[in-house]
């Protein structure tokens, strides 16, 4: 999401960027397959600088391939074979995930190279900040880095230092298959590991509450994405309803966020939710089965204005 509240899709199928304004209107798709300098051949995510920079990942090409504001392509950086990526913004650099050898590399964005002073991030092994299979990577408010590892025996999520030193691993018990992770304003994290269970953990590790998971009574069946949002209260979207859940950070069932009257129409416009975001008030569904993004307001009913997308 950009600073004036724009939603960027990637949609790697089709090699391109969409893009849509606050009310939802899809007002600009860019980027064509190719292997000519800002073409893509799989791009897989995308993140937006401060000032409006948008920065792409494509695997395909091995390459980070930058556009202005205006969506003008003004250069690539060559990066290997990451597969996920997060900006930094405050601090002008970006971390990119390398699951085939299970590291994390720091990249100079003015300069356009790696930062030499890193320390080696992950690698396999039995070490604290060894990693497994690492999946993905993220920024916490303090400028940490976060590593979902999936296929840990250990803890499921690592976190380093802007040197690459480990911090720990985050949790407070031995959980693994760590799949989503959402950052509060406090510094907090919620992480979904893939039997659905979500743990909010402090900055110190602890587990400070714990619900859901698949097999229990809880409100969630088959939790696929969450976020923090509206005052500060989490919400999930749960595949099997198609329902988006509303929590207490303290893991309490608050209500389902879509009214009732919405309720059905909703399920019948999502077939396979993927992602959740939460911006200027409002949540964004994007389904990659459709493909379609819903646009909810802070009630939970469409935004009429917004309404829905697809291409």
């Amino acid at each position: 999401v950009s600073p004036k509240g724009d939603l960027y899709v990637v949609d790697s199928e089709a090699a391109r960027v969409q893009a849509f304004n606050d009310q939802g209107g899809a007002f600009v798709s860019f980027g064509k397959r190719g292997v000519q300098k800002g073409n893509f051949q799989r791009p897989v995510a995308i993140a937006i600088d401060r000032d409006g920079s948008l920065y792409v990942l494509d695997p395909g090409r091995e390459q980070l391939v930058c556009f202005d504001r205006d969506h003008r392509f003004t250069r690539e950086i060559p990066v290997g074979k990451a597969e996920d990526f997060d900006l930094d913004p405050a601090r002008g650099v970006a971390y990119l995930l390398y699951p085939a050898d299970a590291t994390v590399k720091k990249l100079i964005l003015e300069k356009g190279q790696f930062d030499p002073a890193f320390k080696k991030v992950g690698g396999e092994g039995t070490g604290l900040g060894n990693l497994t299979k690492p999946v993905a990577v993220a920024v916490d408010p303090y400028g940490n880095v976060l590593v979902a590892d999936a296929d840990s025996k250990r803890l499921g999520l690592v976190r380093f230092n802007q040197t690459g030193e480990c911090l720990g691993r985050l949790g407070g018990e031995d959980y693994a298959d760590v799949v989503r992770i959402a950052s509060a304003t406090n510094g907090d994290l919620f992480c979904m590991s893939d039997d659905g269970v979500i743990r909010r953990l402090d900055g110190f590790g602890w587990t400070l509450a714990k619900f859901g998971g698949k097999e229990s009574a809880s409100k969630l069946k088959n939790p696929i994405d969450l976020t923090v949002g509206m005052g500060d209260f989490l919400y999930v979207i749960d595949g099997d309803s198609s329902q988006i859940k509303k929590f207490t950070q303290e893991g309490a069932y608050v209500s389902d966020f879509v009214q009732a009257t919405d309720a059905k129409q909703l399920k019948k416009l999502i077939d396979s939710p993927t992602d959740l975001v939460f911006a200027q008030d409002k949540l964004y569904i994007l389904d990659e089965e459709t493909p379609r993004v819903v646009i909810l307001k802070s009630d939970g009913a469409f935004d009429p204005d917004g309404g829905i997308h697809h291409d």
